[in-house]
């Protein structure tokens, strides 16, 4: 077997033990991938460093018909973007899994924050020159998003993505993008 098939493979399995509510991403050892997958130990270390290198090998699948979305649709209305790729997405379930999991909640932020801000600094330099520094642009639009997120995972009566994409435009992009 191909090393990127074998490596597919072994995401797969550690996918349904992701997905199966006895584990949780910190609760699972390399053991139990390994006996999952088939596959001994030296095989495992031989395609990935640990298991959050094979965390984000995953991500990068699960997340990979997101990054497709136009990136100016992502910034401009990310809320709305967001909630229609996670309504049919895999992604969806194994975050449901795992929010009470803050090393797994802390790494996929993280990465997924990582891979955002390279695509926003990327679009701002090339496709939308703006007064601002792109990194920090990309910074501070992502950071204000996360916020109106957790403000948002706070109230009794939610607002919806397509009011939440208002509120951001009227506090956040209205004065950026003139």
């Amino acid at each position: 077997m191909k090393a990127v098939n074998q490596k597919k493979y072994i995401w797969e399995q550690f996918y349904s033990l992701l997905t199966n509510e006895e584990w949780t991403f910190s609760k699972i050892p390399i053991n139990t991938i390994c006996e999952q997958s088939g596959i001994h130990r030296s095989t495992f270390y031989r395609l990935f460093h640990d298991k959050y290198n094979l965390l984000e090998f995953g991500a990068s699948i699960l997340w990979s018909k997101f990054t497709e979305i136009n990136i100016h649709d992502r910034i401009h209305q990310p809320f709305q973007t967001a909630d229609a790729f996670y309504k049919f997405s895999k992604a969806r379930k194994l975050i449901s899994n795992h929010v009470n999991d803050e090393p797994f909640n802390l790494f996929l932020t993280e990465y997924l924050s990582k891979l955002l801000v390279i695509e926003m600094e990327y679009y701002f330099e090339e496709m939308l020159p703006t007064s601002f520094e792109p990194s920090f642009l990309s910074k501070y639009i992502l950071s204000n998003i996360n916020f109106l997120d957790n403000w948002n995972k706070s109230l009794t009566k939610r607002l919806t993505p397509k009011e939440l994409d208002s509120l951001y435009h009227k506090l956040i992009l209205k004065d950026l993008f003139q």
